[in-house]
């Protein structure tokens, strides 16, 4: 065997780690929702987001700080 296979054995290993360790808390969020019963596309955030829709999208307007009125000079 040459060094050449010892290194893409090394390199794949390693990016079949890497893709495992990202995508490790998707796919445990999957197979949650497939022991509840729930299907994988219709998340609970899409549900909360849809009962929500004649809320405000921001509270820009009301978390802004009031002007206050101008001390007067003594």
């Amino acid at each position: 065997m040459s060094r050449n296979f010892i290194t893409a054995a090394v390199t794949i290993g390693v990016g079949v780690f890497t893709g495992y360790y990202a995508f490790q808390p998707a796919l445990q969020e999957l197979a949650i929702q497939r022991a509840h019963g729930i299907q994988p596309g219709a998340s609970s955030e899409a549900s909360t987001s849809k009962q929500n829709d004649n809320a405000p999208l921001s509270n820009a307007a009301a978390s802004a700080p009031q002007p206050s009125e101008p001390k007067k000079g003594k």
